[in-house]
């Protein structure tokens, strides 16, 4: 079975890469493939309790989740250009997160469901194992679960179970992360200072060393091994992957045509808004040009009568004065 299991990876797997040479035709974002093509590193983490942020006696850690965590060590690369998406809930196996899984990423309506994700992070296990349910049957869970995300054009990197103390589920947490083949996020190499006092689910350390072992494991393992099993190769420097560069151009000159098609339809709008505007225009230049004209009508009669006032003033008579009698020296 655990043969079986391995082979059917790697068969999956090849198929992905075949499948990616023909649709991943992305530039890197920052240091990351960006191998689903939407300008934005997209991961999705798929997982129980452990990764809603579950701690001992039912206390939660939402907000400092691995998967919340991990987003923010990413952002800190590519600002704004990281999401890290969640597909988790508390109790459930592995075989209940395949059909949740199954029934999200199917579903029109969903979130999820739109999202083209670069890498696809699966974490399960322990539930199946605290259920009694045998090995063999959570292989085939697992099985299912990468045969489903890999159809979808995912690539996928297991996670494996983080270490447990209870007894009856430690030795079947060792045989299932013996047959997680590479590439695997190490989960198992927590310490036992991150686990909380029931065992099983973690602290708040413990979930700070999973945020830190994931991304140490997508900077130094992903970000080499997915281009080159998927042979993007951006030999000249230009930032795009060469295998796709054609295409990638063909794609630029879509978009150069769709934003010249914008304009022109803008400049179109504009000048229709000006042709409607121009008769406005007219009609308000016409409304003012009469209310000069009936202003200038009212002043008229006012400066007739002004003049007319003007005119009836009587004159003014000039005054006349009486000559002065001349005096002879000789009288």
């Amino acid at each position: 079975m655990l043969g079986t299991f391995f082979k059917t990876l790697i068969l999956a797997f090849l198929g992905l890469v075949i499948l990616s040479q023909e649709a991943f035709a992305c530039p890197k974002i920052g240091m990351y493939p960006d191998v689903n093509c939407d300008g934005e590193l997209s991961i999705l983490v798929i997982g129980d309790s452990l990764t809603v942020g579950a701690r001992d006696r039912d206390r939660y850690l939402t907000d400092s989740s691995w998967p919340n965590l991990l987003e923010e060590l990413i952002e800190d690369d590519i600002p704004g250009l990281i999401k890290v998406h969640k597909i988790a809930q508390a109790g459930l196996t592995c075989h209940q997160l395949v059909r949740k899984v199954i029934i999200e990423l199917s579903d029109d309506t969903s979130n999820q469901s739109n999202v083209q994700y670069d890498l696809v992070i699966p974490f399960c296990g322990m539930n199946d194992l605290l259920k009694d349910r045998s090995i063999e049957q959570l292989l085939s869970s697992m099985q299912m679960m990468s045969k489903f995300l890999q159809s979808r054009g995912f690539l996928v990197y297991w996670a494996k179970l983080t270490p447990t103390y209870r007894m009856k589920i430690r030795k079947g947490a060792l045989t299932i992360n013996n047959s997680i083949i590479y590439p695997a996020l190490p989960f198992d190499r927590i310490s036992k200072r991150s686990l909380g006092r029931d065992m099983l689910h973690l602290n708040k350390y413990g979930y700070k060393r999973l945020a830190s072992i994931a991304y140490r494991y997508i900077t130094q393992v992903y970000v080499r091994r997915a281009e080159r099993q998927l042979g993007l190769l951006d030999l000249d420097g230009n930032g795009i992957y060469d295998r796709f560069e054609s295409q990638f151009a063909k794609r630029q000159e879509a978009n150069k045509q769709q934003e010249e098609q914008e304009a022109q339809d803008q400049e179109e709008q504009e000048a229709q808004d000006q042709q409607e505007q121009e008769p406005q225009d007219k009609e308000e230049q016409e409304d003012q040009d009469q209310q000069e004209q009936e202003a200038q009508e009212n002043d008229e009669p006012e400066k007739d009568q002004q003049k007319q006032d003007e005119g009836e003033q009587l004159p003014v008579e000039p005054i006349v004065l009486p000559a002065e009698p001349i005096v002879s020296g000789d009288e």
